[in-house]
């Protein structure tokens, strides 16, 4: 697991609308990438996915319901499936903000 650091202006140029503003993420290491993909999908939470260059790494980001992003670490070597859609509407962009906030409940 690891923190990383961040204050309130990282993002889109100005202070962070949602999450804790201190931290930038949380990561963990994690097996089964795509069982984690599909629960994702069966949700309708909104994710993005990564291979890490020259390391035998997969990673998915995705924020927790209170905006704070969770980076999934995985070994592709444990791993079985194809690897991480690296296409433009799937690979993570370090900064890039998609997180979306649930309506508040009624």
């Amino acid at each position: 697991m690891h923190i990383y650091a961040a204050g309130p202006g990282v993002g889109d140029g100005g202070p962070t609308p949602t999450g804790t503003s201190a931290i930038d993420h949380v990561s963990l290491t994690a097996t089964g990438f795509h069982a984690y993909v599909d629960k994702f999908r069966g949700l309708g939470i909104e994710w993005r996915e990564f291979k890490v260059p020259n390391a035998p790494l997969w990673q998915l980001f995705v924020f927790d319901p209170s905006g704070v992003q969770l980076e999934l670490t995985f070994d592709e070597r444990q791993e079985s499936g194809p690897p991480p859609d690296m296409s433009d509407a799937r690979r993570y962009q370090a900064g890039e903000n998609f997180f979306r906030p649930a309506p508040p409940a009624r």
